[in-house]
């Protein structure tokens, strides 16, 4: 019985890992193989080779099932994500675009490649290098007050905002990378930046985190 459950698991997340892999093609994929007629393609909320905050979550679970089946498949798929994506030219930097590194940073140890490894150290000394002055204004990389990574998008600055969101998108990266390099400025602005959420976002009657919290009218 236990067999049989372990095998439906693994089906069914075989079935997802496929969906996340074929992203960029159409929702009737079988029924065209097999002789079926389609106008168009149906629409998706996005596709996988875009570089952002969806594309680097589904990366970072295909990453860790990679570490558990060891299928170079995977493998392979990560390594030509990444290098077809820095060779078309990555987008601007801000919290949700850090995402992929998640996976980057530790994908070099399998891909080892010193244009990855560069990306990974460059773009982790840019979150570090825009630690605000005591008067909290910043000239590159928004904070809020505290010192907070403000969550700012490719297409919304959220003045004065702190949202649960970058924990994953952005902190996790720049401990990882902390560990991996023996860097402690990083690793402690990472627990910095986990402890300042905890403190505006944490709900202590229900041990859940609220989305979002604002500097602005301070709720």
């Amino acid at each position: 019985m236990q067999e049989l459950k372990k095998e439906e698991i693994t089906r069914k997340l075989d079935l997802v890992v496929n969906k996340l892999l074929t992203l960029g093609g159409p929702e009737n994929e079988k029924e065209l193989e097999d002789g079926g007629e389609s106008i168009g393609f149906f629409r998706r909320d996005f596709g996988i080779s875009e570089w952002d905050w969806p594309q680097g979550v589904g990366l970072y679970g295909l990453y860790k099932i990679m570490m558990v089946e060891k299928k170079d498949e995977y493998r392979e798929f990560l390594c030509s994500w990444f290098k077809g994506n820095m060779a078309d030219g990555l987008p601007s930097r801000n919290i949700n675009t850090t995402t992929p590194l998640l996976t980057l940073a530790q994908l070099t140890e399998l891909c080892p490649d010193p244009e990855f490894e560069s990306l990974c150290l460059s773009w982790a000394d840019w979150l570090m290098r825009n630690l605000p002055r005591a008067d909290w204004i910043m000239t590159d990389f928004p904070r809020t007050e505290e010192g907070g990574l403000q969550h700012i998008t490719s297409d919304s600055v959220n003045k004065g905002e702190l949202w649960d969101d970058t924990l994953f998108m952005t902190v996790l990266f720049l401990n990882r990378m902390g560990q991996k390099y023996n860097r402690q400025d990083w690793i402690s602005e990472s627990i910095h930046q986990v402890l300042l959420h905890i403190k505006y976002l944490y709900d202590k009657k229900t041990g859940l985190f609220y989305h979002g919290w604002t500097f602005n009218t301070r709720d």
